[in-house]
């Protein structure tokens, strides 16, 4: 995802939600394009028990080194 190559241009749809399309920097090709989104809020109620694993494992990350926390890696 962080090819040289490749430029990344966030489209913004909304307060909660946008999309990071990725182009070919030289012919300006579609390389893939990803969503970002708002999944839950705490005053919508219960959170799913998919989103209360990322919040716990998010939870368990806090204090570690910035490079662990942001690249995602166990180490």
């Amino acid at each position: 995802m962080n090819d040289p190559k490749h430029i990344v241009i966030k489209v913004t749809e909304g307060d909660h939600k946008a999309y990071f399309v990725h182009f070919d920097r030289e012919s300006h090709t579609l390389i893939s394009v990803y969503e970002y989104k708002q999944v839950y809020t705490p005053a919508v109620g219960s959170m799913s028990q998919r989103t209360r694993i990322i919040v716990d494992l998010a939870k368990s990350r806090i204090g570690m080194p910035l490079e662990a926390t942001a690249t995602g890696d166990d180490k």
